[in-house]
């Protein structure tokens, strides 16, 4: 199955463009028929007494770690989708990748429940006074963070929003690898590869896309920590803690008793990390003055 992007809105707000999507990806360990059976992917916050809507706290993964979070994180980007998968499939960038590691990336029709995540951040900086602590403290975020083509999915992805998937696994990672130039990070590569067998995706959706508004709940209850949550195995790229599989919720969308497969394998080691991006606040917890 060739999958093409069949539009591309820019709508201008507050002197910035908000992309509107008609594709987005996500890795999961899950095969089709265990997604299937979960009813799509969603977030921890659906089971939670008190869910975090607030984006910056899902962006900085403290939602996630108190499994409160009401979004499932997406990206725009096929690439950076299978690097981030690719950093969790070995300890380090010296080791080889493990010959037992397989994953899936998910092609996902997204609905206007799906927001920009840059562009959101961006519009609330954008609201605040010039000299608002808060302002800068998301200048920072944006500057360090910026271009990651993250979407979020707000209260998860309905299974009938899979429209196909690709296998990824530890030898075919040892062949190519995931430098600059590798055929895997290729849409061309892919183009013919993707499969469709187990999903029930419906071609209405075809002219559907992402939100062309920003989502409007940004560092509202709390001011972001200036730290970021992530899965650092060893020398390899940092993984944001919203794209382990910790990123989604281990429950269905009916509830049901019936036991369902767990995003993050029973075997799977994930050594779990804080990234300042803010200077200010690094330079603070390193200051060795009296």
């Amino acid at each position: 199955m060739k999958i093409t992007a069949l539009l591309l809105v820019f709508i201008v707000m507050h002197s910035h463009a908000v992309n509107i999507h008609p594709i987005v990806y996500r890795a999961d360990s899950r095969k089709i028929a265990d997604i299937s059976a979960a009813g799509g992917m969603f977030p921890w916050g659906l089971d939670h007494l008190d869910p975090d809507t607030d984006l910056i706290h899902h962006f900085e993964g403290e939602s996630l770690e108190e499994r409160g979070s009401v979004f499932v994180s997406t990206s725009s980007s096929l690439a950076q989708v299978i690097q981030h998968a690719s950093s969790l499939a070995r300890p380090n960038s010296e080791e080889p990748y493990d010959h037992s590691f397989v994953t899936y990336i998910y092609a996902i029709r997204p609905t206007q429940d799906f927001y920009d995540v840059e562009a959101s951040i961006l519009n609330r900086r954008n609201a605040l006074p010039n000299e608002s602590p808060l302002r800068t403290r998301l200048d920072r975020l944006l500057h360090d963070y910026g271009g990651m083509e993250e979407l979020v999915a707000v209260n998860g992805i309905p299974f009938d929003r899979i429209i196909g998937f690709i296998r990824i696994d530890g030898n075919m990672l040892n062949r190519y690898g995931v430098s600059p130039g590798s055929p895997l990070l290729s849409e061309t590569h892919w183009s013919n590869r993707w499969e469709r067998a187990g999903t029930r995706y419906e071609t209405r959706y075809n002219i559907q896309g992402s939100s062309p508004q920003p989502y409007p709940i940004v560092a509202v209850n709390a001011e972001p920590t200036g730290s970021r949550r992530v899965v650092r195995n060893g020398t390899e790229r940092d993984v944001p803690l919203s794209f382990s599989c910790k990123g989604v919720g281990e429950h269905g969308a009916k509830r049901s008793k019936r036991a369902l497969a767990r995003a993050c394998r029973d075997h799977q080691t994930l050594t779990l990390s804080s990234e300042i991006y803010d200077r200010g606040l690094f330079l603070a917890l390193t200051d060795t003055v009296p």
